[in-house]
C-alpha cells in the first residue's frame, strides 16, 4: 500500500511514520507529506497577499498534483495534536513555532478540510490519529487495525486499491 502521512508541523507525522514502518517491517510505501500540504500552506502563508489570478494559477498546479497523487494513494493518515503539545514539541526540537501556526486549532481544522476535500473527489481512504492523546504504540496499533479493515473491505469488493 501507499500511505501518506499528513499534518501540521510537529503533529507527529514523522515519528508515527518511522514507528509504523519498523512495526510492519517496511511493508508499505510511506510518504511524509503529500501535495495537500502545499495547498494548505499556500493558503495560510500567502493568504490575501497574492492576487486572484496568481492564486488560481498556483491552486491549479497544486490541485493537479493532489489529484494525481490521490490516484496512487491507498491511505492518508492525518496526524493531529493540540496547540500546547505542538508548542512543546517545537521547544523540545529547539525550533521556534512558525507565526502562521499560532492559531493552531483553526489551522488544524482547515488542514483536515483541505485533505478531506481531495478525499471526497478521489475516494482515497482517510484516517485521523490524535498523536497527543494516544501513545506511539497505540497510534501504530490503530493504524495497523485501519489497514486491516481497509484490506478486508477491498477483498470483499467494497473498496478498490489505488491505481498505480
Amino acid at each position: 500500500m501507499i500511505i501518506v502521512f499528513e499534518g501540521l508541523d510537529k503533529s507527529g507525522k514523522t515519528t508515527l511514520l518511522k514507528a509504523f514502518q519498523r512495526s510492519v517491517n517496511f511493508e508499505h510505501v510511506c510518504i511524509d507529506r503529500g501535495p495537500w500540504s502545499n495547498i494548505f500552506y499556500d493558503m495560510v502563508i500567502h493568504g490575501d497577499h497574492i492576487d486572484a489570478e496568481e492564486r488560481a494559477r498556483r491552486m491549479g498546479s497544486f490541485q493537479i498534483s493532489a489529484l494525481e497523487m490521490s490516484k496512487a494513494t491507498d491511505l492518508v493518515v492525518i496526524c493531529k495534536s493540540s496547540y500546547d503539545v505542538c508548542v512543546e514539541r517545537h521547544n523540545e526540537a529547539g525550533e521556534v513555532m512558525a507565526e502562521h501556526l499560532y492559531d493552531y486549532d483553526k489551522y488544524k481544522d482547515l488542514f483536515v478540510n483541505v485533505v478531506a476535500t481531495n478525499n471526497a473527489m478521489t475516494k482515497m481512504s482517510l484516517v485521523e490519529i490524535d498523536t497527543d492523546r494516544l501513545s506511539i504504540v497505540e497510534c501504530v496499533e490503530k493504524l495497523i487495525r485501519c489497514i486491516g479493515e481497509l484490506r478486508e473491505a477491498r477483498e470483499s469488493g467494497l473498496l478498490r486499491f489505488a491505481q498505480t
